[in-house]
């Protein structure tokens, strides 16, 4: 638990989106949500977690038809987390916050035959320079460079800087703090995935889900940033 999260990824454009805090504690927990738009304006709200609780927050009640992210900040430490859903409800993705901010965000997963956008939340005062390289399958790089707002947030859309059908990795990064979530909807919105990146490589990973059962087709995305060629192993524990 922590008592600040950061949560870039937030739509309330043919989407319900939820911010869901756990309060672990056995007091109550006073939390103020300040919702970050694309624009750089800010609405806040502020909320009480009973103790030992959990608080649904639907954010289509304050802001419409936005692509925003979400500051949580409590009293004492809870859990934040935020979910999506669209196409009637049928179809979603979830993704927990971050409670922290970094200069540099890796985001292995990526595939053009889905909308992909990245949720880039610049949670300063001051404005924030940022660089995106989409690293493509073969080893071509695609770079944006562009500047967010203060306490705003940023959409990139590989659809729109990338061919159809193209498998990438993206990394992110500013001259201040940031945080950045990948999300992935689907052809027709049939489904959605989401995940927030990592600020930093690692030599070993651990992934606790896998399947391979009917109809499930299971993808390991591998980005590799550096400039030489590793070797890699992938042990499978069925």
């Amino acid at each position: 638990p922590s008592r600040r999260w950061y949560l870039p990824e937030g739509n309330t454009t043919g989407t319900h989106t939820w911010v869901l805090l756990m309060n672990p504690n056995p007091a109550p927990a006073q939390t103020t949500l300040t919702f970050m738009t694309e624009q750089g304006d800010t609405v806040v709200k502020q909320f009480t977690i009973k103790p030992t609780a959990r608080l649904n927050v639907f954010t289509n009640l304050y802001l419409s038809d936005s692509s925003f992210s979400t500051l949580v900040e409590a009293d004492q430490p809870i859990v934040a987390e935020s979910a999506g859903y669209f196409s009637g409800g049928k179809a979603g993705y979830n993704g927990r916050g971050s409670d922290f901010a970094a200069a540099r965000w890796y985001m292995a997963e990526g595939f053009t035959g889905h909308t992909v956008r990245l949720a880039i939340m610049n949670p300063n005062p001051v404005p924030a320079k940022a660089e995106v390289t989409f690293m493509v399958q073969g080893g071509q790089n695609v770079t944006q460079a562009m500047e967010l707002l203060p306490r705003s947030r940023r959409t990139v859309v590989a659809n729109q800087l990338l061919p159809k059908d193209v498998s990438f990795s993206a990394t992110v990064t500013a001259d201040v703090p940031v945080v950045v979530q990948r999300t992935s909807i689907l052809p027709n919105g049939e489904g959605g995935h989401s995940a927030l990146g990592v600020p930093a490589p690692a030599k070993t990973w651990f992934l606790a889900e896998g399947s391979t059962a009917n109809p499930f087709q299971e993808y390991l995305a591998l980005q590799n940033p550096s400039g030489a060629a590793p070797r890699a192993g992938v042990p499978f524990m069925t």
